[in-house]
C-alpha cells in the first residue's frame, strides 16, 4: 500500500497530464481568445481544474459524479477559448467519453495481463495509479497523433506511419517502464517506495517535456517555412517591379519614337508626291517589322489579315522553317 502522501503526489502528476491533454484537445478545434485578459483568470481556471481534479481521485462517490465533475472542469478550461456553446459541449463530451473508454480498455487489458480480477486492481493503489497513468498517456498519444495529422493536412503533405512513430516512441516506452516499476514495487519495502514514486514522476515529466519540445520544434519549423515563403514572395515582387519598370521605360521610348515617326509620316503625306508616298510606305513596312512589299504572301482576300500573318510568321521565315497556312475568313471581316 502506498502512503497517502505518495498517492497525492502521483495523482497530481496524473491530473497535470490530463490538463495538458485537454488543452491540446481543445486547441485542435478551437482557438484561444485573442482579447487581452488578466493572467489571473487563466491561473484560476488552471488551479481549479488541477486542485478539484486531483481531489476527485480520492472522492469516494459514484463514477457518474466524477464524470460530471470532469465535464464541468473541462468547461472551466473552455472559458479560455472562443467558440459556440454547442461546439464546446461536443468537444467536452467526446473528450470525456474517449478518456473513460480508454480507462476501461486499459483496465481490462491490464487485468488480463496480470491475470487478476478487475475489482482487485481497482483496490490496489499502485495498480490503480499505473493504470490511470497508462490511460492518460494513451489519450495523449491519440491527441498528438491527431495534431500531427492536422499539421500534415494544413501543409498538404502525406501522413506516413513513420511520422506517428516519432510521436509514439516516448509514451510507448514509458508504458513498458511503468509496468516494470509495477513489478518492482512488489519486491521493495515500504521505506524505499519513494524510489518507485520518483521514477513514475520522472516518466510523466519526461513525456510532458518531450511533447512540449516537440510542439516547440514544430512551431519553429512552421515559422521557418512561413518566413521562407514570405522571402520568396518578396523576391518575386521585387523582380516583378523591376520588370514593370523596364516595361514602362520601353513604352515611354516607343511612345517617343512613335510620335516622331508619326510627325515624319504626316509631313510626307502632306507633300502628296510619288516619292513621299513611297517613303511613307517603306517607313510603315520598316515599323511593322521591315517586311518588304514584294515578299508579302497572299493567304486570304483580306489584305489586313495578310499583313498581320506575314508579320507574325516573319520570325519563322528567318529561321528557314517550312510553314503551312490555311485560313478561311470573310473578305470584309
Amino acid at each position: 500500500m502506498l502512503s497517502v502522501e505518495f498517492q497525492i503526489v502521483l495523482y497530481m502528476a496524473i491530473n497535470l497530464l490530463s490538463l495538458y491533454t485537454l488543452n491540446n484537445t481543445i486547441s485542435l478545434f478551437l482557438k484561444r481568445k485573442t482579447v487581452n485578459r488578466k493572467s489571473s483568470i487563466k491561473a484560476v481556471a488552471y488551479i481549479l481544474y488541477f486542485v478539484i481534479g486531483t481531489i476527485t481521485y480520492f472522492w469516494q462517490v459514484s463514477p457518474i459524479t466524477n464524470i460530471l465533475t470532469q465535464v464541468l472542469l473541462a468547461f472551466v478550461i473552455m472559458l479560455l477559448y472562443s467558440g459556440s456553446f454547442r461546439n464546446k459541449l461536443v468537444i467536452v463530451c467526446s473528450y470525456t467519453t474517449g478518456a473513460v473508454l480508454l480507462e476501461l480498455i486499459v483496465g481490462v487489458i491490464y487485468s488480463i495481463h496480470l491475470k487478476t480480477p478487475l475489482n482487485q486492481i481497482a483496490v490496489d493503489d499502485i495498480s490503480k495509479i499505473i493504470g490511470s497513468l497508462i490511460a492518460g498517456l494513451a489519450m495523449l498519444l491519440v491527441v498528438k497523433t491527431m495534431q500531427l495529422y492536422q499539421r500534415k493536412k494544413e501543409i498538404s503533405d502525406k501522413f506516413y506511419f513513420f511520422d506517428s512513430l516519432q510521436v509514439a516512441i516516448i509514451p510507448v516506452c514509458s508504458i513498458f517502464i511503468m509496468h516494470t516499476l509495477k513489478e518492482l514495487s512488489k519486491h521493495v519495502v515500504s521505506k524505499v517506495q519513494w524510489l518507485v514514486v520518483a521514477a513514475l514522476l520522472c516518466v510523466v515529466f519526461i513525456n510532458l517535456l518531450f511533447y512540449f519540445l516537440f510542439d516547440r520544434l514544430r512551431k519553429i519549423e512552421k515559422l521557418k517555412y512561413e518566413n521562407e515563403l514570405l522571402k520568396n514572395q518578396s523576391e518575386y515582387y521585387i523582380e516583378l517591379e523591376k520588370h514593370f519598370n523596364l516595361t514602362f521605360e520601353k513604352i515611354r521610348e516607343i511612345k517617343h519614337d512613335l510620335k516622331h515617326n508619326l510627325v515624319y509620316l504626316k509631313a510626307k503625306l502632306q507633300e502628296k508626291t510619288e516619292d513621299s508616298l513611297s517613303e511613307v510606305e517603306n517607313k510603315v513596312d520598316l515599323l511593322i517589322g521591315k517586311v518588304l512589299l514584294d515578299n508579302i504572301k497572299i493567304y486570304t482576300k483580306n489584305q489586313k489579315l495578310n499583313r498581320i500573318l506575314n508579320y507574325k510568321l516573319l520570325s519563322a521565315v528567318k529561321k528557314n522553317i517550312d510553314i503551312e497556312v490555311n485560313v478561311s475568313i470573310r473578305e470584309n471581316a
